[in-house]
């Protein structure tokens, strides 16, 4: 019984020992065959995404369509290419007045003065030199209507708070400048550059912005923004907005005439300036579970707008598949 039992025991080991070459053959087959379709299928995706995005006319030489929150580029022209950034800067403003406001040194809503300096910005927001308005209003102006004077006394105030004390309103921008530089190297968006608070031009002359970015770092902002603080683009969605002062109420049309128009607009963000031509940042949920950035550089004034569109319905036939 026990020599029949050690036969029985070597007879199933070498069994084992001999199948198991041939099992780890087919598992590798299954495991080859597995990673030759997903090869396929990345192939296709990836030739459809040519075919569909390629034959898209656009005026824009900088430009990113990429999924969020995944971060998956579906289409790029010279996405860490620099171009001037014109009023498209102010996300970054926008995001630094927020510091701001989790830093500041009382519990109640930060209160921002409209000043004189603030007033002669380029542009008449319709602000007067005195009246108040909450910070997040202002920041809410600021990227709709893009307004300068907005941005301008949300630095000139703010500025003090990342000081610790109160400085002339020339030091206070710097400094809060200087703060939007430090901010954007730590998220790792190294191609955004900062000179002023609004990205206006500098020096036309001699071809000096305001602000630089590449468009893959600019859509790197949005997505942060949309993470973080999706309330402060929320009415970059809005024509017009209507905001009270201390002394007045004001209306204020956005600057993306899309706004309305583009079904599922989470964010907008638009730039012109004669260096900068124009530009649009965007935010879209497009269905099917999925959102996208859209960002367009050194396009012209009413190409960003077409521009965008012209992506956007290249992005839902891409889905539609």
């Amino acid at each position: 019984m026990r020599a029949f039992l050690v036969t029985l025991i070597v007879v199933l080991l070498t069994g084992f020992l001999l199948q198991a070459p041939f099992d780890r053959l087919k598992e590798n087959d299954l495991l080859g065959e597995a990673g030759a379709l997903q090869a396929n299928s990345i192939a296709a995706k990836k030739a459809r995404v040519e075919e569909i995005f390629n034959s898209v006319s656009l005026e824009a030489k900088g430009v990113i369509v990429q999924e969020y929150p995944s971060g998956n580029v579906l289409f790029a022209r010279d996405e860490h290419a620099l171009f001037p950034l014109a009023s498209v800067a102010k996300l970054m403003t926008a995001l630094t007045a927020q510091e701001a406001e989790q830093n500041k040194p009382s519990p109640f809503p930060l209160v921002v003065p409209i000043t004189e300096g603030a007033v002669r910005q380029e542009g008449d927001s319709g602000f007067l030199a005195g009246e108040t308005f909450y910070v997040e209003d202002l920041i809410d102006i600021m990227l709709a209507n893009s307004s300068n004077d907005a941005a301008f006394a949300i630095a000139g105030f703010s500025g003090d708070i990342f000081a610790g004390q109160d400085l002339t309103e020339k030091d206070s921008v710097e400094v809060f400048i200087q703060r939007m530089n430090i901010k954007k190297n730590g998220l790792g968006l190294f191609d955004l550059q900062f000179s002023n608070v609004t990205g206006l031009d500098i020096d036309e002359e001699n071809n000096v912005s305001g602000a630089y970015g590449s468009p893959a770092h600019v859509a790197g902002l949005v997505a942060l923004l949309l993470r973080d603080y999706p309330f402060m683009l929320e009415r970059t969605q809005q024509d017009v907005l209507v905001v009270s002062s201390s002394d007045s109420v004001h209306s204020f049309e956005n600057t993306n005439y899309l706004a309305s128009s583009i079904p599922g607009l989470r964010a907008s963000k638009t730039g012109y300036t004669e260096l900068a031509g124009g530009n649009l940042a965007v935010a879209i949920d497009i269905g099917f579970g999925r959102t996208v950035i859209i960002v367009v550089l050194a396009s012209s004034f009413d190409g960003r707008f077409s521009d965008i569109e012209r992506l956007y319905n290249a992005t839902l036939e891409y889905y539609r598949e």
